[in-house]
């Protein structure tokens, strides 16, 4: 159990075990769950403070995930100020 400040009072948290988690899987395939089960709700709000675990270069990483783009990674474009150009991310 936890208890959680809260404004104006506390508040008492029993058996924290029982708390939401998404289960381990490809992100692809839970968003795509996820838009089939949601009736329009905002695909932003499910992946706020979702973790990815990352394998670049040989090792892994958890990192959050910070915004889910409506393109494809080779649509996907960002300025790069110091050559004056638009770069493939």
């Amino acid at each position: 159990m936890s208890a959680r400040p809260v404004y104006k009072e506390l508040m008492v948290n029993i058996g924290v075990c029982m708390t939401a988690f998404y289960k381990p899987g490809n992100l692809a395939e839970a968003i795509m769950e996820f838009n089939r089960t949601s009736n329009g709700a905002m695909l932003q709000r499910f992946a706020q403070k979702l973790k990815v675990t990352t394998s670049h270069l040989g090792y892994k990483q958890k990192k959050p995930l910070k915004r889910i783009m409506h393109t494809t990674a080779s649509k996907t474009f960002f300025n790069c100020e110091e050559y004056g150009e638009k770069f493939v991310s």
